[in-house]
C-alpha cells in the first residue's frame, strides 16, 4: 500500500499589527488657555465656579506644546451653546448643561475657530473629538419651550438601582430627554453628524450613556 502523506500543517495566523498608541488629552475649553480676551464675559479666575476665560483660540495656540506631549487626539469639553449662570453655588463653565447644540458657544469663540482648529490639529496628525450631550438640557433651554413633549418628566431619580428610573429620571433635575421617540433620536443624530460636516470632527465622547437607551445609542 501506498505510505500515508502527512497533510500540510496550516500557515500560522497572520497577528495582525498593533494599532498605534493614541495619547488622549482631555481639555476643559474653560480651563485650558485665555487666547482672545475680546469674548470673555463675567470671568473670575478667583472663583472656582466662575468662568476663566478659555476659549479654542488658546487651544490653537497651544497645539505645538499638546504636539510635544506627544499628544495625538484632543477631546474637548462641550463646545456648544451653553447655560453661563450657577445653580444655587455650582458654575455652568464646563458646558454639560447645554442649551443650544446647533451653535458654538460664544465665550469660547465661533464655528470658524472650531473648524480652524481641526485644521491645525491633522495638520499634525492629531485628531479632534467632541463632547455630546444628548442625555438632557440644561433647564431653561428654547427646545424644553418648543418640544415640552420630548422630555420625560418624571422627575428626579430616586432609585438610582431602578433601570426604568436611570434612564427615565432626571440626573439631578436635568430634564431628561426621550430618546426612544423617533423626533428626538432624529434631531440628536442630525444636530451631532452636523458637527462632522462644520468642524470636521474625528470622533464624538458620549456624555451620561448609562441614562439612556442602549437601542438609541446602538442606532447612534
Amino acid at each position: 500500500p501506498a505510505p500515508a502523506t502527512t497533510p500540510e500543517a496550516p500557515a500560522p495566523a497572520t497577528t495582525p499589527e498593533a494599532p498605534a498608541a493614541d495619547l488622549v488629552y482631555f481639555i476643559m475649553v474653560d480651563r485650558f488657555f485665555n487666547g482672545d480676551p475680546t469674548n470673555d464675559d463675567a470671568v473670575d479666575r478667583a472663583d472656582p465656579h466662575a468662568f476663566h476665560g478659555g476659549d479654542l483660540a488658546g487651544i490653537r495656540q497651544k497645539l505645538d506644546y499638546l504636539s510635544d506631549l506627544g499628544v495625538t487626539t484632543v477631546w474637548l469639553s462641550p463646545v456648544f451653546g451653553m447655560r453661563t449662570e450657577k445653580v444655587g453655588e455650582w458654575g455652568a463653565f464646563h458646558g454639560y448643561w447645554v442649551k443650544d447644540l446647533t451653535r458654538v458657544e460664544p465665550r469660547f469663540g465661533t464655528v470658524d475657530e472650531l473648524r480652524d482648529l481641526s485644521r491645525d490639529l491633522h495638520r499634525r496628525d492629531m485628531k479632534l473629538v467632541l463632547d455630546m450631550v444628548w442625555n438632557h438640557t440644561d433647564y431653561e433651554s428654547p427646545l424644553r419651550t418648543a418640544h415640552p413633549d420630548w422630555y420625560h418628566q418624571r422627575g428626579d431619580i430616586e432609585d438610582w438601582d431602578d433601570p426604568v428610573a436611570v434612564v427615565e429620571g432626571d440626573v439631578h433635575g436635568l430634564p431628561d430627554l426621550a430618546q426612544e421617540k423617533p423626533e428626538v433620536a432624529a434631531f440628536l443624530r442630525e444636530e451631532s453628524l452636523a458637527w462632522v460636516d462644520k468642524a470636521d470632527a474625528d470622533g464624538f465622547r458620549v456624555d451620561a450613556v448609562r441614562h439612556m437607551p442602549l437601542p438609541f445609542l446602538a442606532d447612534m
